[in-house]
């Protein structure tokens, strides 16, 4: 039998900075038959790409990446 990752998305924290770019932090429990994890995922989309992402362990953290990848990508936008 083979094993399988049961991952679930419970929480979902989304910024527009354009038309395309979006800026996700979600908190995602992974679980497969050896462990269970919550993380929270700060991921920034560029259309269906993935151009930047990064993990926390707490909220504060998670939303403090949130706003950096803001202020980071905004920038980027503006040029």
């Amino acid at each position: 039998m083979q094993a399988q990752t049961d991952v679930r998305m419970f929480t979902n924290l989304k910024t527009n900075i354009s038309k395309d770019k979006v800026i996700s932090t979600i908190y995602r429990k992974y679980e497969n038959m050896n462990f269970t994890s919550w993380q929270w995922e700060t991921l920034v989309f560029n259309g269906e790409k993935i151009v930047d992402q990064g993990i926390s362990n707490d909220i504060a953290e998670a939303l403090e990446k949130h706003k950096e990848f803001f202020v980071k990508h905004s920038k980027e936008e503006s040029k």
